[in-house]
């Protein structure tokens, strides 16, 4: 058997180049997708957590039996027993805008855990993507609902 000059096995530099090239443009488009994903994620987390702050003051005025006040200031939803703040629940980083659809801008639970406006009240969240959400705060028992 005689040995000749074949090619020898291996990578080649523009091989490994082209390889390591498409490796990064895969990469890269995972990453924007996980940003997206993790954007998402974070918006749902925040507007959740405005649901839970909205069940929270309805809580607070069964448990302090008096009329408690929510309202938005600034980045921050402020709950009031009378001229006190009782709590105040700052609103996530994916959150721009947070409005309460009553005359004065404020919702107030009564001790039975109900508002006082003679009907449903909407609050209206809009995120920094423009995603805009909706909850109805009915009166009778204070029930929250999204939608």
């Amino acid at each position: 058997m005689a040995v000749g000059k074949g090619r020898s096995s291996g990578v080649t530099l523009i091989e490994l180049t082209l390889t390591l090239g498409l490796l990064a443009v895969v990469a890269g488009m995972g990453l924007s997708s996980l940003q997206g994903v993790l954007t998402s994620t974070r918006e749902t987390r925040d507007v959740r957590d405005i649901q839970e702050h909205l069940l929270e003051t309805r809580s607070l005025a069964r448990n302090l039996a008096r009329d408690v006040t929510l309202s938005v200031t600034g980045s921050a939803m402020v709950a009031r027993a009378g001229d006190a703040a009782v709590t105040s629940f700052v609103l996530g980083p994916t959150i721009a805008q947070v409005a309460i659809d009553t005359p004065t801008g404020t919702l107030t639970f009564n001790p039975r855990g109900g508002t006082n406006e003679p009907g449903p009240v909407e609050v209206v969240v809009v995120t920094t993507r423009r995603q805009v959400h909706r909850f109805r705060v009915y009166p009778a028992i204070g029930t929250v609902r999204r939608g």
